[in-house]
């Protein structure tokens, strides 16, 4: 995949693949009491900061080859996927002639296989030494999603379309946030940990991206906003240039 690009079934999501409502995650989070729904506003994606991180693991994953490592988890990733495709048609089947409520055993799947897609990251690119196991295992990458009590049909039949500037911002933020990454792996390399900013600036683009994902997947009606975290745009001007008379 590609920086930025959409995360297609069967295949972990990249640094810069666009899919944050809520704040960036802060190093160090401690994982939700409830991976689920329910209980959190934002959708939220919790990967603890490690203050050690194996240097070959780091070095490995500038390589591209971490995912030889858990290709298991990665081959059951691949087939969660493939059944998740189904089962968001048949969602989509149910949310039509439901009234826009989403199943709870379809939601709970797509959910946990956006989990799992993120615990397969975290480790292929050396953000957390855990190696992904099943998806209801213990494992400290959780994922929160605030479930809808209903779904619009507005969001089911144009969410996608509704996410387009997220989706082309992310996409190209995505080239930086990769960018940054690499640097990013290249300190745990040489030093055996991450830069606690560029793993904040890493995790936060992450969960926007899976905010996207969970959005135009009906998984929830909180819209991610259009600037990832820590993308503002700021503007300086020097005010000693001229007087607050001469501003329009």
């Amino acid at each position: 995949m590609q920086p930025g690009a959409p995360m297609q079934p069967g295949a972990p999501m990249q640094p810069g693949a666009p899919m944050q409502p809520g704040a960036p995650m802060q190093p160090g989070m401690a994982p939700a009491p409830d991976a689920g729904g329910g209980q959190v506003k934002d959708v939220t994606l919790t990967i603890p900061f490690e203050e050690k991180i194996p240097k070959m693991q780091g070095l490995f994953a500038l390589l591209g080859i971490n995912m030889l490592f858990i290709i298991v988890p990665v081959i059951k990733l691949w087939i969660m996927s493939i059944i998740a495709y189904i089962k968001t048609i048949i969602a989509f089947i149910k949310l039509l002639i439901g009234g826009g409520k989403y199943p709870m055993d379809l939601w709970e799947y797509q959910r946990s296989f956006l989990q799992q897609s993120m615990r397969v990251m975290s480790y292929a690119y050396a953000l957390s030494t855990h190696k992904p196991g099943g998806p209801d295992d213990s494992h400290p990458v959780t994922l929160q999603i605030p479930m809808a009590q209903k779904i619009s049909f507005v969001q089911l039949l144009f969410g996608s379309l509704i996410m387009i500037p997220q989706m082309i911002v992310a996409y190209f933020y995505g080239i930086y946030v990769m960018i940054m990454a690499v640097w990013g792996l290249v300190g745990v390399f040489l030093g055996g940990s991450w830069s606690k900013t560029k793993f904040t600036l890493l995790t936060g683009f992450l969960q926007h991206v899976i905010g996207i994902y969970a959005y135009t997947m009906w998984l929830t009606d909180v819209k991610p906003p259009i600037m990832p975290p820590g993308a503002k745009l700021k503007i300086k001007v020097n005010t000693d240039d001229f007087d607050a008379g001469e501003m329009e």
